[in-house]
């Protein structure tokens, strides 16, 4: 037995998939919002553990000397 979740594609469009479908579907791009216990969770592709974000500044997480001079790899 799969477990079925409601889902809205980024063009707003609503469906059921199977659970093990949804990582496929993130990596694609192609949803919008996932509907939960508690109610739809909208997708944020910058939230998400596992999906770059577009930013291109520097690593927040490194003090302001590594992102200065960065050590050769």
């Amino acid at each position: 037995m799969f477990i079925k979740v409601k889902v809205i594609y980024t063009d707003g469009t609503t469906d059921t998939v199977n659970a093990a479908k949804i990582v496929e579907l993130l990596h694609e791009k192609k949803i919008a919002a996932i509907q939960c216990s508690e109610g739809w969770l909208e997708i944020r592709r910058d939230q998400i553990v596992g999906f770059k974000a577009d930013y291109e500044g520097p690593d927040r997480r490194k003090s302001r000397a590594e992102n200065e001079n960065p050590a050769s790899e």
